[in-house]
């Protein structure tokens, strides 16, 4: 993802302001396991998403005890927007790409050469409009 810091375990480093703190693909495998309980409790608001209590008064403090980690509604937030981002990425690629496959074996896209070729070809063209 291009994060060159690494997590501290010392959760006085981890609130200075300006560090960015990494979560591991254990950590992010917990949250999503603790927010599935949550939604599996009736912990959701009437908007479907979480209140900023039950994140840190029931999802939070568990993480926090089960990685010896100190992450804040801050932190939440943050990484459930880049975890939004990845997830809406993906099903695009998935409902707009004929071609596309998922190998839930080694949690990949699979496709042909040719399917990534032209895939590629119209995101660089997408990507090069949008910029200029």
């Amino acid at each position: 993802m291009g994060e060159s810091h690494q997590e501290t375990q010392d959760p006085s480093q981890e609130q200075k302001k300006g560090s960015y703190i990494q979560w591991s693909p254990e950590k992010n495998k917990t949250l999503i396991n603790l927010l599935l309980d949550a939604v599996a409790s009736g912990l959701r608001g009437s908007n479907c998403t979480f209140s900023k209590f039950t994140v840190e008064r029931r999802i939070l403090p568990t993480l926090n005890r089960m990685h010896r980690c100190n992450k804040t509604y801050q932190h939440y937030s943050n990484r459930t927007k880049i975890m939004k981002t990845k997830y809406l990425n993906a099903a695009e690629l998935l409902r707009f790409s004929s071609g596309f496959g998922w190998d839930p074996t080694t949690k990949r896209f699979t496709a042909s050469k040719d399917v990534w070729a032209e895939y590629l070809k119209i995101s660089v063209k997408m990507h090069t409009e949008l910029i200029f």
